[in-house]
């Protein structure tokens, strides 16, 4: 869906999504300005194996290909039993039931909805208590288990400020790594929405909305960012101490960019790369903007950070002979290497260009 936003923009022309390009990244052919919008300026062709999304048309319910015996403990971050949480099967679509957990955090359901097809079929479950963040899971009904074990994390409260103490107020607050654009703007599909995520006027916060931790141990990631992503944190908490108050302290992000050239790659692919600080810890993923010349494809990154050691790492991607998929024309996935680049801001930078990056491809 194209949104026209000055309306005093004649013609916009534009290359829409392709087979091997990402997400909903196009690139503009030309662009005309004036005085006078007529609506013959903004026609353009879909090709007929595009997906389409409108977002005023309801997503499509999940069919129900069958029921099934389930039986859901509940327990906290010390592995004791949470009584009266209520536990909801096929929270998709709300067409499921709702069971409260007993003394012992159980929770059981005769019928519990099976969403699917005959290949991939699950049991979605929702989990809510007071003073825990709820918690979400989709369990494949392959695996034949009918009990299960699920942790509840507490509500999260604490305060941002800045390197002097100051309290910051506007600022958005996730238990998820970011996920940068190929613009270095922010993906997340929470960006932008007013809800208990983001700091209030004295800078505290109260995290509630949903997470779900697969074992009580590790750390937890909480990152913070202001409105114009020119400032951010990154801390790592102890799952055991998610209900002790927390202080995030945002420090200047720096504007980052650069170029991977990986020879010997004749189409564009896909490449998933991921920051980590110093320990490995993830931090962020990065959508790099890939062009191929019919013999080297260049990827441009772009993302911002706060001062810090970090890594720049992708893993590669598995190599696959041409496949076809029906309504798409058949396409193929190059085998590309992992690579590794390392991110030094130092305190008070604001841009850093790590120039371009030779990537090998063995033969």
């Amino acid at each position: 869906m194209l949104e026209i936003i000055n309306q005093r923009l004649m013609s916009l022309k534009v290359l829409l999504p392709f087979e091997g390009c990402q997400g909903l990244d196009f690139v503009v052919l030309e662009s005309e300005f004036g005085d006078t919008v007529t609506k013959d300026r903004f026609t353009y062709n879909i090709p007929a194996h595009a997906e389409v999304h409108d977002p005023r048309t309801p997503k499509p319910k999940k069919p129900i290909v069958e029921t099934r015996e389930m039986v859901i403990t509940v327990v906290d971050m010390g592995n004791e039993p949470i009584r009266g949480a209520t536990v909801r099967f096929g929270m998709l679509d709300n067409s499921g039931s709702e069971h409260k957990t007993d003394e012992n955090g159980v929770a059981r359901s005769e019928t519990a909805p099976v969403y699917g097809d005959r290949v991939v079929s699950v049991v979605d479950v929702e989990v809510t208590a007071p003073g825990y963040r709820r918690a979400e899971w989709g369990i494949g009904s392959a695996s034949g288990v009918n009990g299960y074990r699920l942790l509840l994390a507490p509500i999260t409260k604490g305060t941002t400020i800045n390197e002097s103490g100051k309290p910051l107020a506007d600022i958005w607050i996730s238990s998820e790594w970011f996920r940068f654009r190929t613009d270095g703007l922010l993906r997340h599909h929470e960006y932008g929405e007013r809800d208990n995520d983001w700091s209030d006027d004295a800078g505290h916060f109260i995290l509630d909305t949903a997470m779900t931790l697969r074992n009580n141990k590790g750390s937890v990631l909480l990152a913070a960012v202001d409105n114009s992503i020119s400032n951010m944190a990154f801390a790592f908490v102890p799952a055991s101490k998610l209900n002790e108050p927390q202080k995030l302290v945002l420090k200047a992000a720096c504007k980052i960019k650069g170029v991977c050239l990986f020879e010997g790659v004749s189409e564009n692919s896909q490449i998933v790369a991921m920051v980590e600080d110093a320990q490995g810890r993830r931090l962020a993923s990065v959508s790099p903007l890939t062009r191929s010349d019919g013999e080297t494809m260049r990827a441009e990154f772009r993302l911002r950070l706060p001062e810090g050691q970090y890594f720049l790492k992708s893993r590669g991607s598995s190599s696959r002979p041409p496949f076809s998929v029906p309504s798409l024309p058949p396409f193929s996935v190059s085998s590309l290497p992992p690579f590794s680049v390392p991110l030094l801001i130092k305190k008070g930078q604001h841009e850093l260009d790590f120039g371009t990056v030779n990537v090998s491809i063995s033969p």
